[in-house]
Protein backbone atom coordinates (compact mmCIF):
# COMPACT_ATOMS: atom_id res chain seq x y z
CA UNK A 1 0.00 0.00 0.00
CA UNK A 2 2.75 2.24 1.26
CA UNK A 3 4.83 1.57 -2.17
CA UNK A 4 1.69 2.05 -4.43
CA UNK A 5 1.04 5.91 -2.64
CA UNK A 6 4.72 6.81 -2.72
CA UNK A 7 4.51 5.73 -6.59
CA UNK A 8 1.60 7.82 -7.15
CA UNK A 9 2.92 10.86 -5.66
CA UNK A 10 6.32 10.31 -7.24
CA UNK A 11 4.23 10.37 -10.58
CA UNK A 12 2.44 13.23 -10.06
CA UNK A 13 5.64 15.44 -9.31
CA UNK A 14 6.95 13.90 -12.06
CA UNK A 15 3.67 15.13 -13.86
CA UNK A 16 3.63 18.58 -12.42
CA UNK A 17 7.61 19.06 -13.94
CA UNK A 18 6.78 17.86 -17.09
CA UNK A 19 4.03 20.22 -17.73
CA UNK A 20 6.42 23.11 -16.23
CA UNK A 21 8.89 22.03 -19.27
CA UNK A 22 6.41 22.58 -21.65
CA UNK A 23 5.19 25.68 -20.17
CA UNK A 24 8.73 27.08 -20.44
CA UNK A 25 9.21 24.97 -23.97
CA UNK A 26 5.94 26.45 -25.44
CA UNK A 27 6.89 30.26 -23.83
CA UNK A 28 9.98 29.92 -25.52
CA UNK A 29 8.85 28.61 -28.97
CA UNK A 30 6.37 31.42 -28.77
CA UNK A 31 9.32 33.80 -27.62
CA UNK A 32 8.81 36.29 -30.96
CA UNK A 33 5.20 36.45 -30.59
CA UNK A 34 5.81 37.93 -26.97
CA UNK A 35 8.59 40.29 -27.84
CA UNK A 36 7.17 41.69 -31.08
CA UNK A 37 3.47 42.03 -29.11
CA UNK A 38 5.65 43.92 -26.17
CA UNK A 39 7.57 46.31 -29.14
CA UNK A 40 3.73 47.32 -30.69
CA UNK A 41 2.69 48.15 -27.06
CA UNK A 42 5.75 50.09 -26.68
CA UNK A 43 5.62 52.23 -29.91
CA UNK A 44 2.19 52.64 -29.77
CA UNK A 45 2.39 54.40 -26.50
CA UNK A 46 5.42 56.39 -27.62
CA UNK A 47 3.80 57.58 -30.24
CA UNK A 48 0.84 58.69 -28.39
CA UNK A 49 3.29 60.34 -25.45
CA UNK A 50 4.83 62.18 -28.32
CA UNK A 51 1.46 64.22 -28.91
CA UNK A 52 1.15 65.14 -25.24
CA UNK A 53 2.22 68.34 -24.13
CA UNK A 54 3.66 68.77 -20.45
CA UNK A 55 2.08 70.01 -17.62
CA UNK A 56 3.93 71.88 -15.18
CA UNK A 57 2.51 72.43 -11.50
CA UNK A 58 3.40 75.85 -9.64
CA UNK A 59 3.27 76.21 -6.02
CA UNK A 60 2.94 78.68 -3.37
CA UNK A 61 1.97 78.34 0.57
CA UNK A 62 0.27 80.67 2.65
CA UNK A 63 -0.85 80.48 6.20
CA UNK A 64 -2.98 82.22 8.76
CA UNK A 65 -1.58 85.11 10.02
CA UNK A 66 -0.47 84.09 13.69
CA UNK A 67 -1.14 85.51 17.12
CA UNK A 68 1.43 87.60 17.43
CA UNK A 69 0.08 89.06 14.40
CA UNK A 70 -3.05 89.85 15.59
CA UNK A 71 -1.42 92.36 18.22
CA UNK A 72 0.35 93.70 16.02
CA UNK A 73 -2.84 94.52 14.14
CA UNK A 74 -4.35 96.44 17.06
CA UNK A 75 -7.16 93.95 17.69
CA UNK A 76 -8.45 95.22 20.97
CA UNK A 77 -7.19 93.85 24.43
CA UNK A 78 -10.71 92.77 25.21
CA UNK A 79 -11.41 90.01 22.72
CA UNK A 80 -10.33 86.38 23.57
CA UNK A 81 -7.08 85.07 21.68
CA UNK A 82 -9.88 82.70 20.25
CA UNK A 83 -11.75 85.79 18.65
CA UNK A 84 -8.48 87.34 17.26
CA UNK A 85 -7.80 84.36 15.81
CA UNK A 86 -10.99 83.72 13.78
CA UNK A 87 -10.35 87.31 12.70
CA UNK A 88 -7.40 86.52 11.50
CA UNK A 89 -8.74 83.17 9.79
CA UNK A 90 -11.63 85.54 7.81
CA UNK A 91 -8.74 87.98 6.64
CA UNK A 92 -7.08 84.37 5.41
CA UNK A 93 -10.77 83.35 3.35
CA UNK A 94 -10.83 87.09 1.97
CA UNK A 95 -7.17 87.12 0.68
CA UNK A 96 -8.42 83.65 -1.10
CA UNK A 97 -11.52 84.57 -2.60
CA UNK A 98 -9.12 87.59 -4.08
CA UNK A 99 -6.51 84.83 -5.58
CA UNK A 100 -9.22 83.42 -7.37
CA UNK A 101 -11.45 86.04 -8.34
CA UNK A 102 -10.75 86.74 -12.10
CA UNK A 103 -11.50 90.60 -11.86
CA UNK A 104 -8.88 91.17 -8.86
CA UNK A 105 -6.59 88.88 -11.21
CA UNK A 106 -7.21 91.47 -14.66
CA UNK A 107 -6.29 93.99 -12.01
CA UNK A 108 -2.92 92.79 -11.28
CA UNK A 109 -1.55 90.18 -14.29
CA UNK A 110 -3.60 92.18 -17.34
CA UNK A 111 -5.04 88.21 -17.33
CA UNK A 112 -5.81 85.42 -15.79
CA UNK A 113 -4.35 82.17 -14.12
CA UNK A 114 -6.30 79.04 -13.13
CA UNK A 115 -5.43 79.28 -9.34
CA UNK A 116 -6.52 76.12 -7.47
CA UNK A 117 -6.68 76.58 -3.61
CA UNK A 118 -6.32 73.35 -1.12
CA UNK A 119 -5.50 72.92 1.83
CA UNK A 120 -2.69 71.09 3.92
CA UNK A 121 -3.91 69.85 7.54
CA UNK A 122 -0.20 68.40 8.49
CA UNK A 123 1.38 71.80 7.68
CA UNK A 124 -1.73 74.10 8.76
CA UNK A 125 -1.34 75.62 5.55
CA UNK A 126 -2.81 76.86 1.75
CA UNK A 127 -1.35 75.65 -0.86
CA UNK A 128 -1.82 77.87 -4.06
CA UNK A 129 -1.21 75.91 -7.87
CA UNK A 130 -1.38 76.44 -10.90
CA UNK A 131 -0.87 74.43 -13.76
CA UNK A 132 -0.18 75.23 -17.20
CA UNK A 133 2.06 73.93 -20.78
CA UNK A 134 4.56 76.81 -20.29
CA UNK A 135 5.66 77.37 -16.98
CA UNK A 136 8.05 80.41 -18.45
CA UNK A 137 6.76 83.81 -15.95
CA UNK A 138 3.95 81.97 -14.47
CA UNK A 139 5.91 81.86 -10.91
CA UNK A 140 6.56 85.61 -11.11
CA UNK A 141 2.81 86.21 -11.60
CA UNK A 142 1.50 83.74 -8.90
CA UNK A 143 3.96 85.66 -6.87
CA UNK A 144 2.87 89.33 -7.37
CA UNK A 145 -0.86 87.84 -7.03
CA UNK A 146 -0.34 86.52 -3.70
CA UNK A 147 1.33 90.03 -2.44
CA UNK A 148 -1.38 91.76 -3.39
CA UNK A 149 -4.14 89.73 -2.31
CA UNK A 150 -2.03 90.37 1.34
CA UNK A 151 -1.85 93.76 0.65
CA UNK A 152 -5.13 94.48 -0.67
CA UNK A 153 -6.65 92.42 2.40
CA UNK A 154 -4.39 94.11 5.07
CA UNK A 155 -5.13 97.43 3.54
CA UNK A 156 -8.99 97.42 3.76
CA UNK A 157 -8.88 96.05 7.12
CA UNK A 158 -6.77 99.09 8.44
CA UNK A 159 -9.21 101.29 7.06
CA UNK A 160 -12.07 99.50 8.53
CA UNK A 161 -9.99 99.15 11.81
CA UNK A 162 -9.31 102.76 12.35
CA UNK A 163 -13.14 103.79 11.45
CA UNK A 164 -14.23 101.44 14.30
CA UNK A 165 -11.51 103.16 16.51
CA UNK A 166 -12.19 106.48 15.93
CA UNK A 167 -16.04 105.67 16.12
CA UNK A 168 -15.62 104.24 19.70
CA UNK A 169 -13.13 107.28 20.67
CA UNK A 170 -16.46 109.60 19.33
CA UNK A 171 -18.97 107.48 21.28
CA UNK A 172 -16.58 107.78 24.65
CA UNK A 173 -16.22 111.76 23.83
CA UNK A 174 -20.38 111.97 23.68
CA UNK A 175 -21.24 109.82 27.23
CA UNK A 176 -18.43 112.22 28.99
CA UNK A 177 -20.92 114.90 27.83
CA UNK A 178 -23.79 113.59 29.03
CA UNK A 179 -25.70 114.95 32.27
CA UNK A 180 -25.08 110.87 33.27
CA UNK A 181 -21.47 110.89 33.27
CA UNK A 182 -20.75 114.85 34.76
CA UNK A 183 -22.72 113.67 37.64
CA UNK A 184 -21.38 109.92 37.80
CA UNK A 185 -18.07 109.34 40.55
CA UNK A 186 -14.98 110.35 39.67
CA UNK A 187 -13.38 106.72 38.93
CA UNK A 188 -16.19 106.63 35.78
CA UNK A 189 -14.98 109.64 34.25
CA UNK A 190 -11.23 108.60 34.91
CA UNK A 191 -12.15 104.82 33.07
CA UNK A 192 -14.05 106.33 30.25
CA UNK A 193 -10.58 108.88 29.74
CA UNK A 194 -8.30 106.14 30.02
CA UNK A 195 -10.39 104.50 27.05
CA UNK A 196 -9.97 107.36 24.89
CA UNK A 197 -5.96 107.62 25.54
CA UNK A 198 -5.78 104.02 24.56
CA UNK A 199 -8.03 104.07 21.87
CA UNK A 200 -6.33 107.12 20.66
CA UNK A 201 -2.77 105.68 20.66
CA UNK A 202 -3.89 102.36 19.03
CA UNK A 203 -5.54 104.73 15.80
CA UNK A 204 -1.84 106.46 15.95
CA UNK A 205 0.27 102.91 16.14
CA UNK A 206 -2.16 101.64 13.29
CA UNK A 207 -1.58 104.74 10.98
CA UNK A 208 2.35 104.47 11.50
CA UNK A 209 2.26 100.86 10.05
CA UNK A 210 2.93 101.11 6.11
CA UNK A 211 1.58 97.53 5.72
CA UNK A 212 -0.27 95.17 7.21
CA UNK A 213 0.08 91.23 6.16
CA UNK A 214 -3.24 89.42 5.98
CA UNK A 215 -2.08 86.45 5.91
CA UNK A 216 1.98 84.77 6.62
CA UNK A 217 3.44 83.40 2.90
CA UNK A 218 5.54 80.85 4.21
CA UNK A 219 6.68 79.62 0.52
CA UNK A 220 7.03 81.90 -2.65
CA UNK A 221 6.43 80.07 -5.97
CA UNK A 222 9.24 78.87 -8.32
CA UNK A 223 9.34 77.70 -11.78
CA UNK A 224 9.74 74.12 -11.66
CA UNK A 225 12.31 71.62 -13.28
CA UNK A 226 9.97 69.07 -14.80
CA UNK A 227 6.60 68.40 -15.62
CA UNK A 228 4.31 66.72 -13.38
CA UNK A 229 2.12 64.67 -16.19
CA UNK A 230 2.67 63.05 -18.03
CA UNK A 231 4.37 60.69 -16.64
CA UNK A 232 6.57 58.86 -19.78
CA UNK A 233 8.93 56.90 -17.84
CA UNK A 234 6.07 55.13 -15.65
CA UNK A 235 3.77 55.07 -18.98
CA UNK A 236 6.35 53.24 -21.16
CA UNK A 237 7.35 50.68 -18.39
CA UNK A 238 3.40 49.99 -17.65
CA UNK A 239 3.40 49.62 -22.10
CA UNK A 240 6.05 47.43 -21.86
CA UNK A 241 4.64 44.95 -19.29
CA UNK A 242 1.11 45.16 -20.82
CA UNK A 243 2.84 44.36 -24.10
CA UNK A 244 4.36 41.22 -22.50
CA UNK A 245 1.28 40.33 -20.69
CA UNK A 246 -1.18 40.08 -24.23
CA UNK A 247 2.21 38.14 -25.88
CA UNK A 248 1.68 35.69 -22.85
CA UNK A 249 -1.70 35.24 -23.82
CA UNK A 250 -1.68 35.00 -27.32
CA UNK A 251 1.18 32.42 -26.74
CA UNK A 252 -1.05 30.18 -24.62
CA UNK A 253 -3.84 31.00 -26.50
CA UNK A 254 -2.44 29.65 -29.51
CA UNK A 255 -0.97 26.79 -28.01
CA UNK A 256 -4.54 25.33 -26.98
CA UNK A 257 -5.84 26.33 -30.62
CA UNK A 258 -2.80 23.63 -31.80
CA UNK A 259 -3.56 21.07 -29.04
CA UNK A 260 -7.39 21.26 -30.11
CA UNK A 261 -6.72 21.03 -33.55
CA UNK A 262 -4.11 17.64 -32.47
CA UNK A 263 -6.70 15.94 -30.55
CA UNK A 264 -9.18 16.51 -33.66
CA UNK A 265 -6.49 14.87 -36.48
CA UNK A 266 -6.22 12.16 -33.97
CA UNK A 267 -9.67 11.42 -33.13
CA UNK A 268 -10.48 11.15 -36.98
CA UNK A 269 -7.49 8.95 -37.80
Amino acid sequence: MNNGTTEEKYRAYADDEIDLMELFAVLWRGKWLVIGLTLICFFITAGWLSFQKNVYEINAEFQNASLLDAKRLLINSELSELSELSELSELSELSTNLLIDPKFQNKILNGTLPVVISKQKRKEATLVSVQLNDPDGVADKLNRLLIASNLQVGSEYAINKLASLEFEVVSLLEQLDTDFVHKAETEVRADIQKQVVRLRVNIVRLQNIKAINAIKITKLATTPNSPIKPKRSLILTLSVVLGGMIGVFAVFILQGVRSYKDRQTLESV
